[in-house]
């Protein structure tokens, strides 16, 4: 994959030089350019020549927003409007490579997207290791896209990495990145019992399962035919003052049908109606 991203790279860097030449001459020689053309009409020495040096010094000074390829912002928007994944990282690494440039987060969220709709994983782990060397602070979007970017690909061993990843960024995953790492472990029939796993150590790293983290695990394991775990679980909610909602009887309801347990369906009705929840259609 490298390989292929370096013979990409030869003819894309071309390219990519040219258009970052275009966004940057575009936005900071427009009025050079100007001076120049009338020097030319005019030939006018003195004080043009000395707004001429002046821009010239000022292309050169450590201010990021005097770069010769534009304000971190405006890369980032080179970077959004490639189609390319692989032109799009080759800007994004000659931007890296200037002095004194220092890209935004949103150039990495962007790229980062890119290359994962493209499945450049290797990549994305490299971008990974960059902001965390850079120690740029990250948000829950981050995760959120990658681990979507991995279910997608269906990839179940990376999501439950994800959930670590985050930890090593000193950022506590949320309920609901726990609860998308889960959904996306139990469409695998061999990871129910890892996504269980994951569920009982969560509270070890901060991380409270929620009534949904719950309906997600027995809903599992009713269709995987284990109506026991799934009832255990179910009892479990209360004891740790984690409310069911309808969705959670329903689940068990239609495990016990599946079953043809069709009396403790019944009974888990009436335990429902009493606790005063109004069903909808089981």
């Amino acid at each position: 994959m490298h390989q292929s991203f370096l013979r990409s790279s030869k003819t894309a860097i071309t390219v990519t030089r040219f258009a970052i030449s275009q966004e940057a001459q575009s936005l900071f020689f427009h009025s050079s350019s100007a001076h120049h053309r009338q020097q030319q009409q005019q030939e006018q020495k003195g004080e043009k020549q000395k707004q001429q040096k002046l821009k010239q010094e000022s292309s050169n000074s450590i201010d990021i927003s005097k770069s010769p390829i534009g304000s971190p912002s405006r890369v980032q928007k080179l970077i959004a409007s490639q189609s390319d994944p692989f032109l799009a990282k080759e800007i994004f690494d000659f931007a890296s490579r200037q002095p004194n440039f220092q890209h935004s987060y949103s150039s990495y969220l962007v790229l980062i997207l890119k290359l994962g709709r493209s499945k450049y994983f290797s990549f994305i782990d490299d971008l990974l290791v960059d902001l965390k060397s850079k120690h740029y602070p990250v948000t829950s979007t981050l995760f959120s896209y990658i681990i979507k970017i991995y279910g997608e690909a269906n990839l179940p061993d990376k999501v439950l990495k994800t959930f670590y990843k985050m930890l090593e960024f000193n950022f506590k995953p949320l309920p609901k990145h726990l609860n998308r790492i889960l959904e996306f472990l139990v469409s695998h029939r061999n990871y129910i019992k890892t996504a269980l796993d994951l569920f009982n150590n969560a509270h070890r790293y901060g991380v409270s399962p929620n009534t949904k983290s719950y309906n997600i695990l027995m809903r599992a394991f009713c269709l995987s035919g284990e109506l026991s775990i799934a009832y255990k679980m179910f009892n479990q909610m209360f004891k740790r003052d984690v409310l069911p909602d309808v969705e959670s009887y329903r689940i068990l309801m239609q495990g016990l049908c599946r079953k043809s347990q069709v009396n403790g369906a019944v009974d888990l009705l009436e335990d429902m109606l009493n606790k005063g929840f109004v069903p909808d259609t089981l």
